[in-house]
């Protein structure tokens, strides 16, 4: 809230406590500033920014104001193997066959979340479980960033547009990494964990060190 209130004047931030469509519009137009008003040349903005997944209402009012000042954005929806969102993204229906069960935490759905506006997104792509584990422990690795699963699905969804030819040297991705990976240190940190899942194999390997608690 004191973020919202520095960013209209004193009495417009606490009035936004009190009034949804005032709040979810300085949440907007607060998220637009952060993420994509940060960029020098908002021109530069000509491919892609890849969401998450559920989007709520407030990310939705930011990637329509994104949208209006620059219409050549992107929005991707990332989605897991298991969920029927990409698919009724494209056909309107909810097929219940595209549903089964899936490891990744905080992504995809089995129903149709009534506060995604689907309309707002450009397309999905989906990723596998074991994919997103390995590159949330490539992220945390090579970057210093403590990323948790559901961060690991949308760096792994860059990677795989990358692979696509989604993108190209002048290409601007904006990624949100919605999760930290204190949450799943039994999980995709424990390689115990990994190992039961079937995620080791000749391709990705266990760490041959194992990790030191302090």
């Amino acid at each position: 809230i004191t973020d919202l209130a520095q960013s209209e004047s004193s009495l417009a931030g606490a009035q936004a406590q009190f009034t949804k469509a005032k709040s979810d519009l300085l949440i907007a137009k607060l998220t637009y500033e952060n993420i994509i008003g940060k960029i020098s040349d908002p021109n530069t903005l000509k491919k892609n920014s890849n969401a998450i997944v559920s989007i709520p209402k407030t990310l939705d009012k930011a990637i329509n104001l994104s949208k209006q000042k620059n219409p050549d954005i992107k929005i991707i929806g990332v989605d897991a193997y298991g969920s029927v969102l990409k698919k009724y993204h494209e056909t309107k229906e909810l097929d219940t066959d595209e549903i089964y069960p899936y490891r990744i935490e905080g992504l995809g759905k089995n129903l149709i979340p009534t506060a995604t506006d689907f309309d707002s997104i450009d397309f999905f792509i989906k990723v596998t479980d074991e994919d997103s584990a390995h590159t949330a422990r490539e992220v945390t690795k090579s970057e210093g960033l403590f990323v948790g699963y559901t961060s690991g699905a949308a760096m792994q969804a860059v990677k795989q547009l990358n692979a696509m030819g989604e993108f190209d040297k002048d290409s601007v991705v904006v990624v949100i990494f919605p999760d930290h990976g204190s949450r799943y240190m039994s999980k995709i940190y424990n390689d115990n964990w990994m190992n039961e899942q079937g995620f080791f194999d000749a391709k990705n390997e266990k760490a041959p060190n194992k990790i030191e608690y302090i």
